[in-house]
């Protein structure tokens, strides 16, 4: 399906007005994007020097990084220094103009022409708008010397490079095979620059292991330095994502202020330039927000997330008050908004769930850091020359008194949602600290300061601890610059995991396998899976029913199955057709696991089978219907409902009523082993084939493994 059959399938529910409405307001657009798009072509895009100095966010030192960061910190950074990066599953890669890449899947792109970087910056001519080159020269010569510079424009997966000068409006992606957007994407999120931050205060504080700390200084001011010179505002295909854009603000603004923490001082030119990085980015963000009346995620709310660190971190004016008061409005909404009730994350996707509660989680940390310093900020009305939708609201964003009685400008309503976000984690976590792959899987972060299995969420229980004043899981570096961002300060809210009362009657477990158990041969199925120590009495249960997901764990077993409830029929595109689909894990084995996602654009047969319900440990019909359809790489059509009829620490049943067909899945639990029926009373079930290997489990995006979803 196209992406105009999608638009014209969702403009068909709703009201004509809408419908007229984004109609006049996507010509709007499209005319303001022409006008910028010829204006930027003639005029430099940096903005005017930002004045005053930078505000530190974060205090703390070498003595709270955690020991296993410190000992990994070392090597990782030796990697970055030489501009080595493993992202996305591509291995280890030198990343610089002129590489060879290795190519993805068989597809691969010619190497683009190698660079000599002269210290005036001439070779940027060939690689930089004219109306930017003379500033971005300017740049490249405050860089020191002996430094290469990174080719932020290349997947270097499959060796495709995007124009560095052209203007990011009418840079393109998704549409050859094997090339991934997400690569130079994720690189140029600069995330590793905390890493390497990290690396300078343990280094300055005689830590051994580190090399000399001015190392690791002078590597994070060059690399900003070189993506600020080559990437000029609007230009190059890192531009094209503004929750891209806000991520690396953040993590370039979080990096100067830790180097800071360890005593570096930058220099003036340096710091003007990264002050006029952070309002570039924060204006880029604001003119390309991600958001719509009906629906909005991750995207959006990261974006908020960038606008509170660069409005936290420059200087007040009316420009930066207008950010603070506007994204801190918005936080409060999108929190309410995009966490339900159980604390889950509507884009029903464990990952994106993490990726949306850390984000949260460190911006109400900042909010809470800077109570009361910037009042004036949320007092002030909206200025004329904010213009975004949806709009300021002139009311200053409603506050909770914290313990210490200092206001945070959040709602209460939205830190209890924050808190059961964190609760949800702990919930629906394996006994080995890692989530179960519901949904998509893009390994996405705010920061990434824990080196650390992407499929381990417990950085999120710490940061919630070290908020919410629950410590649940200790070692986390990321807890700590929590901790600093709320200089201390507690938030209120519950993050433990709560027991929900069972569902339904537990004799419905008897029923259901006594009517699957009359089914005609081929239309029931049934498994037995050997736990030997399983205890059903020591087994919790925790259940999810606005996200969709019912678990039973005790300290070595795990038992999860997937049941979300489709109602209102539309697309959902971080989700899978998982329905009724089961997690098994025992004694530090899986056993049974949702393979993930692998991969996005750049395969999309691949992306489809990933998604696909035969990927899944899930019953299904031999004929008919599918329960969803894969409509566009992110828009999934769910035409089936799931409904869960027991749940309680005996096990869950639940069904799943397709187009004209349903399916029962029931799990008993009993002492040493678990049962699982299937059935379908209307047609044969299609058959299993999940031990094939058809499908491999890819352990976070881009990282194939070579173990199937069954191996039991």
């Amino acid at each position: 399906m196209t992406s105009l059959s999608i638009y014209l399938m969702r403009a068909s529910v709703l009201p004509p007005h809408v419908v007229a409405d984004k109609a006049l307001r996507l010509i709007g657009r499209s005319t303001r994007a022409r006008l910028r798009r010829l204006r930027d072509r003639h005029a430099s895009t940096f903005a005017a020097d930002a004045a005053g100095s930078l505000a530190r966010l974060v205090a703390l030192d070498a003595a709270a990084v955690p020991r296993d960061i410190a000992s990994a910190l070392p090597g990782l950074c030796t990697d970055i220094v030489a501009h080595r990066f493993d992202l996305l599953g591509s291995g280890p890669v030198i990343v610089e103009y002129g590489l060879e890449a290795v190519g993805l899947d068989g597809h691969r792109y010619p190497a683009g022409p190698a660079v000599d970087a002269d210290p005036a910056g001439d070779w940027l001519a060939a690689r930089v708008s004219p109306a930017n080159l003379p500033e971005s020269r300017r740049l490249w010569t405050l860089v020191e010397g002996g430094y290469a510079p990174i080719d932020w424009q290349c997947d270097f997966k499959s060796g495709y490079r995007w124009d560095a000068r052209g203007h990011f409006s009418e840079l393109h992606f998704g549409r050859l095979p094997g090339v991934d957007v997400k690569v130079p994407w994720e690189l140029a999120r600069l995330q590793h620059l905390p890493q390497l931050a990290t690396a300078f205060l343990l280094a300055a504080d005689g830590r051994a292991g580190f090399g000399d700390a001015r190392v690791y200084s002078r590597e994070v001011r060059n690399q900003i330095l070189d993506f600020l010179a080559a990437n000029p505002p609007r230009y190059g295909i890192n531009w094209r994502g503004p929750m891209d854009v806000a991520i690396r603000a953040a993590n370039m603004l979080l990096a100067v202020d830790l180097l800071r923490a360890g005593g570096w001082q930058p220099d003036r030119a340096f710091e003007t330039a990264l002050a006029r990085a952070a309002v570039e980015h924060a204006r880029h963000v604001l003119d390309n927000l991600e958001w719509s009346a009906e629906t909005r995620g991750n995207h959006y709310l990261s974006q908020l997330v960038g606008l509170l660190f660069c409005a936290a971190t420059l200087p007040a004016s009316a420009e930066t008050d207008d950010w603070l008061a506007f994204a801190a409005q918005q936080l409060g909404q999108e929190i309410a908004f995009q966490f339900h009730a159980d604390g889950g994350n509507f884009e029903g996707s464990t990952n994106y769930h993490r990726l949306s509660t850390e984000a949260a989680l460190f911006a109400a940390a900042l909010l809470a850091g800077i109570a009361g310093d910037r009042a004036a900020a949320f007092a002030r009305p909206p200025s004329v020359a904010l213009r975004v939708r949806p709009p300021r609201v002139p009311a200053p964003p409603p506050a909770t008194a914290l313990p210490d009685g200092a206001p945070v400008a959040l709602p209460r309503g939205a830190l209890d949602r924050l808190a059961g976000a964190v609760a949800a984690t702990a919930g629906w976590l394996k006994p080995d600290g890692r989530a179960p792959q519901i949904g998509d899987t893009d390994s996405g972060r705010l920061f990434v300061l824990h080196p650390a299995d992407p499929l381990d969420h417990r950085a999120v229980l710490a940061i919630g601890g070290a908020l919410f004043g629950k410590p649940a899981a200790t070692g986390w570096f990321e807890a700590a610059i929590a901790g600093a961002l709320a200089r201390g300060r507690r938030l209120t809210g519950d993050t433990s995991p709560s027991g929900r009362v069972p569902v339904g009657a537990k004799s419905t477990i008897t029923e259901t396998e006594a009517a699957i158990r009359a089914l005609p041969a081929g239309q029931r199925r049934e498994w037995v899976f050997d736990l030997p120590g399983l205890r059903p009495d020591a087994v919790t249960a925790h259940a999810f029913p606005d996200f969709g997901l019912y678990v039973l764990r005790s300290a070595t077993s795990y038992v999860a199955l997937r049941c979300a409830d489709y109602a209102d029929a539309t697309d959902y595109g971080h989700t899978h057709d998982d329905n009724l689909a089961l997690e098994l894990f025992h004694n530090g084995r899986d056993m049974i696991v949702d393979p993930g996602s692998l991969l996005y654009t750049p395969a999309p047969e691949t992306r489809n089978a990933y998604r696909a319900a035969a990927a899944h440990f899930a019953p299904r019909p031999a004929a008919g219907r599918p329960a969803a359809t894969a409509l566009a790489p992110f828009a999934i059509r769910h035409d089936a409902r799931a409904t869960c009829l027991y749940f309680g620490p005996g096990g869950v049943v639940a069904r799943l009523d397709g187009p004209g067909w349903s399916v029962l899945r029931s799990v008993r639990l009993e002492p040493d082993r678990i049962i699982v029926a299937d059935g379908c009373p209307e047609m044969p079930l299609a058959e299993d084939r999940t031990a094939s290997g058809a499908i491999t489990v890819s352990e976070g995006y881009g990282r194939r493994t070579a173990r199937p979803v069954r191996s039991v």
